[in-house]
Formats: C-alpha cells, structure tokens, sequence
C-alpha cells in the first residue's frame, strides 16, 4: 500500500531542493505543486486520487503550501481518512528567507532551474524586515496548527541543506536511507553582508533587540 504525504511549506524554504532528493529515491514520488488555490476542492480529491494515489511507489506526495489550506480547509479531512503524513518546512533565518524572496521576484527566478541569478544584492528597508519577521513567524505558526492532528516530521531549512540533512525523511516515510541528491540548489551565493547593500546600517538598526539574531 502506498505511503501518503504532503510537504507544508510558506516558500524560499528549500521545498523543491526537498521534492528532487525525493524523487531521486528508487521507492519514492513527489509532484510539485499540483492543485491550486483557485481549484474548486471537489475537484482536487479526484484529482489527487489519479496523480498521487495511484502512483504505484511505495511512499507518493506532493508539495502543498500554505496558500491551498487557507483557501480549502475542507481538504483537511479528506487528507485524515487517507493517512496522509506531513513534512513541514520552516525557515529558521528570517533575514535570508527575506533576501531570498526579495533575489527571486528582482530576477523572475524562483527555482534553480529557472536560471542563475543576474541580480545579486539588494536594499532590505528595516521596517519590511521586521514586518516580515511577525508574519512569517505567524505562518509558520498557522501551518504547524492547521496540521497538528496528523503526524509530522519538522524540518528547518538550515538542517534540510547540512550534509545527509535529509536522513529523517526518508526515516519519517519509511524509506530506505540511500544517497539521494536533487536537480534544484541554493539561488544566492552570495553571504549576507554580500548580498545586502545596506547590511551594516540593518545591523545597527537592530542591535539588542530579538532580530539581531538573523544577522551573519
């Protein structure tokens, strides 16, 4: 019987890197993402009954943000009576989350296999980074509640990227722990300082409060 799950994501948390590791496992399958916020969810079930059900691996997903539970809650129980596990990604570096969103949409590029970056550094205006920190933080939070009645492995991004960092999710799905690598990479290259014009002033501006400790 096939192995159901999801990936919970917000976005510019490593989802694709994690969907390529995946797909390079011989027993396993992970679609992007496949529905989307604006499909009725009478459709959807069916849907991922042909796509995802009826994959034939022994472990099948796809990637499922945020965006698709806030518009179809009534997903929820069609994901409990199928046995569906969820793997749940967060961001632990808000700063470079931030900056990564910022270098994606400057460059129109949001996976690695778009193409390399042209635009390497940007401006980041204090008061969007600590705007952004409440919200994200916010997100993260109404994720993990949204799928608090399933079972879940959590995953930083920071771990997700270190050396066999992937290992608890093969462990989590039940699969073997084989080498795996994924087409998708890291975008910026580039260090904070390097990729932040103002990094110096940003950093003033935060000293010895709560956000100084996204700073590298």
């Amino acid at each position: 019987m096939t192995s159901l799950f999801a990936i919970g994501f917000l976005g510019r948390q490593g989802s694709s890197y994690l969907e390529g590791l995946l797909n390079s496992h011989p027993d396993a399958q992970c679609l992007g993402e496949i529905i989307s916020s604006k499909d009725p969810s009478e459709e959807i079930a069916p849907y991922l009954r042909r796509t995802v059900h009826s994959a034939g691996a022994a472990s099948s997903g796809f990637k499922l943000p945020l965006s698709n539970l806030q518009f179809n809650p009534d997903l929820l129980p069609f994901f409990k009576e199928n046995g569906y596990k969820f793997i749940v990604l967060r961001r632990e570096n808000k700063l470079d989350q931030l900056v990564s969103f910022i270098l994606a949409g400057s460059n129109g590029s949001w996976r690695s296999d778009f193409g390399e970056y042209k635009t390497t550094s940007t401006v980041v205006n204090a008061d969007d980074f600590e705007s952004y920190v409440k919200v994200s933080c916010e997100a993260d939070e109404e994720l993990e509640q949204a799928l608090k009645v399933f079972p879940v492995l959590r995953m930083s991004y920071e771990e997700l990227i270190s050396p066999q960092g992937y290992m608890p999710a093969l462990d989590f799905l039940g699969l073997s722990r084989i080498e795996l690598t994924s087409p998708f990479h890291r975008q910026r290259t580039g260090s904070q300082r390097e990729s932040i014009v103002n990094y110096d002033e940003l950093r003033s501006r935060f000293a010895g409060t709560e956000l100084l400790k996204y700073f590298t």
